[in-house]
């Protein structure tokens, strides 16, 4: 599948979006930045007690520093630059 999309830009005629199986949760690592989950998924605190995540789609934070946790707010984008 790599390369199958190269020289398409989102929105433009040709472009075809990924397709999710939202049956099943799926993860994505960002490099240095959040994990997101889509689909089928269920989210507890560290009580096991269910956090209603409000949407079908989340970023979990990675780099520990969000005041939003277990959810990215983008803080590693901060950190990122101050290095």
């Amino acid at each position: 599948m790599e390369g199958l999309l190269d020289g398409f830009v989102p929105g433009s005629a040709g472009y075809r979006y990924p397709v999710h199986n939202f049956d099943i949760a799926e993860i994505q690592a960002y490099e240095d930045g959040p994990l997101i989950v889509r689909g089928n998924f269920e989210l507890r605190d560290e009580n096991g007690e269910l956090i209603d995540p409000g949407r079908g789609t989340i970023a979990l934070c990675r780099c520990g520093k969000s005041a939003l946790k277990p959810l990215c707010d983008g803080t590693h984008t901060l950190i990122r630059k101050r290095r």
